[in-house]
């Protein structure tokens, strides 16, 4: 398939070139030549990409931990332009690729803030967390856009899985913001979700809580037997992370 992508990249339209980048990231293939061919061919047509091609593009450059620099900055030129035009999934997917390569663009973030506080109540469980780890990550303190995607979360917490809770809890303690309606609210449904819970998820959690200085016994007793249980599938920042939030809690 990536031979005969190969032959033909000239004629792919900007869906096509999203696609075939976004179904290799997909399945964890990284073919250099095919990926070097779709920048290229992206880059010259990048005038009539799509938001949603922008988006897809740009996640599986993240996903397949791409650093194509010329390609993320015309993506991210694109974006800005069309930023009005973006769905709330192609604003959180751009922001969490751009974090997950470890670009600060901040153009582009405060683009995507702008547009993610006016269109939040459109926003998922996952578009929330994704975009508020997104911007912990790269140490964006956009406290606008924090505070109106805490009070959607808040409105919508049972919809928040493990994953989702951790990284929300996370980011907020990494910027420091002690939102204290949202911080309690995760807590039910953390204990809610533990059997769910990997051991990077208890790590935050737990972390999360012992930054902000918050102690609820009940939530901690549950996360510490469940990091017991995922003993064998923590890595060390797990291990240390957990170990630092309890002793620091003591």
């Amino acid at each position: 398939m990536a031979a005969a992508a190969l032959v033909n990249i000239s004629e792919f339209l900007p869906q096509d070139l999203s696609n075939m980048a976004w179904a290799f990231s997909v399945f964890v293939v990284f073919h250099a030549t095919l990926m070097n061919a779709i920048s290229a061919q992206a880059i010259r047509s990048i005038s009539i990409f799509e938001t949603q091609n922008l988006s897809n593009t740009v996640w599986a450059l993240a996903t397949c931990t791409v650093l194509d620099l010329p390609l993320l900055a015309s993506i991210s030129a694109a974006s800005i332009q069309m930023i009005d035009e973006c769905s709330p999934q192609d604003l959180g997917n751009t922001a969490w690729a751009f974090a997950s390569v470890g670009i600060r663009d901040l153009p582009l973030m405060q683009a995507l803030s702008s547009a993610a506080v006016r269109r939040i109540s459109e926003f998922e469980a996952q578009g929330l967390s994704n975009t508020s780890w997104s911007l912990a990550t790269i140490a964006v303190a956009d406290e606008p856009l924090f505070e109106a995607m805490a009070a959607a979360a808040l409105s919508r917490i049972t919809a928040f899985g493990a994953q989702e809770l951790s990284n929300t809890a996370w980011s907020l303690a990494t910027l420091e913001y002690l939102y204290l309606p949202l911080i309690h609210a995760i807590s039910s449904p953390a204990l809610h979700t533990l059997a769910e819970t990997k051991s990077q998820h208890v790590a935050n959690l737990a972390w999360a809580f012992a930054k902000l200085g918050l102690v609820d016994v009940t939530l901690l007793d549950a996360l510490a037997l469940r990091s017991c249980v995922a003993l064998g599938q923590a890595s060390g920042q797990d291990l240390a992370n957990t170990a630092w939030a309890f002793a620091a809690l003591s």
